[in-house]
């Protein structure tokens, strides 16, 4: 428990740090989040169904093609292509199918998905809009474990068996109260937004990314993703959540805000 104190007082400054600081920072935060989560989602398939190394050097490139704008689209589409050749002239395993939709299903479901935070700092106030996003994850876990944990009566789904019906409330409370006083301290990054609505369906994605990462982690059977951050699992633990908000964020943003 010492050590879960010490480890939360130093990462979410550093966090707030990188995300208020540059642009190049959160790419270099990016760049170690991407990778170490990738690396801990290959792990979960045991290596051998999955070309890891391949996958491992497409999502590590993946961050800086979008910081740099250099068609992300095309370099995707290449090195799927690319991989599927090579792979198919060389490994003579009958799981090559599974071994090659399982690598891009990792790349789609982090790089893609967390490099979307690079997107958000384009936009005007992009490190308040992220600097809200990771507040907001963050208030709702911590609320969704104090209210769960001490009213959750109804189960949420059997997905995640601690998780409560009373815990998920709990974590819309946080967030509204983190989109409120965003909305107090720096409205000028909401326009008009409604943040009461906005904290709804923050709170609904949040929910659901936790739950995919914890299916996942069920079809493996595994409890964590990795136990590199001191009593907090690993890093797909950590940012779970974040691999569905952030998309949800800058769509949002770019539909309904700017």
């Amino acid at each position: 428990m010492k050590k879960n104190r010490i480890f939360l007082f130093l990462f979410i400054p550093l966090i707030l740090y990188i995300l208020l600081s540059s642009k190049f920072l959160f790419l270099v935060f990016s760049e170690i989040v991407v990778c170490f989560s990738l690396y801990e989602f290959y792990k979960m398939f045991k290596e051998k169904n999955v070309y890891m190394y391949f996958g491992l050097f497409i999502g590590a490139f993946f961050p800086i093609i979008v910081y740099f704008k250099l068609l992300p689209s095309v370099f995707l589409i290449a090195s799927f292509f690319i991989t599927a050749i090579i792979q198919m002239l060389t490994d003579y395993d009958e799981n090559f199918t599974q071994k090659l939709a399982l690598t891009f299903f990792g790349i789609m479901y982090i790089p893609l998905l967390f490099t979307y935070g690079i997107k958000i700092q384009h936009f005007q106030f992009g490190g308040l809009i992220l600097t809200y996003s990771f507040a907001s994850i963050w208030a709702c876990d911590t609320f969704a474990y104090l209210i769960g944990s001490k009213f959750g009566k109804h189960k949420l789904s059997k997905i995640s068996p601690n998780k409560s019906i009373e815990g998920v409330f709990g974590g819309f409370i946080g967030v509204l109260i983190i989109s409120y006083i965003f909305k107090y301290f720096v409205g000028k990054i909401f326009y008009d937004t409604n943040v009461a609505l906005l904290s709804i369906f923050l709170t609904i994605v949040a929910v659901f990314g936790d739950l995919f990462e914890s299916k996942i982690k069920r079809d493996v059977n595994i409890k964590d993703s990795g136990n590199i951050l001191a009593g907090h699992g690993g890093f797909m633990d950590r940012f779970d959540s974040a691999l569905f908000v952030i998309p949800f964020i800058y769509f949002y943003w770019r539909l309904y805000v700017l």
